[in-house]
């Protein structure tokens, strides 16, 4: 039986997008390092080309979103994220 690289490529995809999806949801591994640890592993199974893999980092959505991980660290560091709890 012969192996179709688009079959196992199939495969790859979906094992590390689980695995993703499973990290996510159990909040036990930081979520930047979740997303990057699943890019590095679509590059090192060569599922993706190290130029396709960086190339979402130029779109500005991309640069907005990381802008809005850095304004909620902040807010939960400072507490004023839990000031709110109160006025219930």
């Amino acid at each position: 039986m012969e192996r179709n690289p688009n079959k196992m490529q199939l495969v790859i995809t979906f094992s590390i997008l689980a695995i993703s999806i499973v990290l996510f949801i159990s909040n036990r591994v930081r979520a930047d390092l979740v997303a990057l640890l699943a890019l590095l592993a679509f590059v090192i199974t060569g599922v993706l080309e190290p130029t396709e893999a960086l190339a979402g980092f130029s779109n500005s959505v991309v640069i907005m979103i990381a802008g809005l991980f850095v304004v909620g660290a902040g807010l939960l560091s400072t507490g004023l994220a839990h000031t709110g709890e109160t006025c219930y």
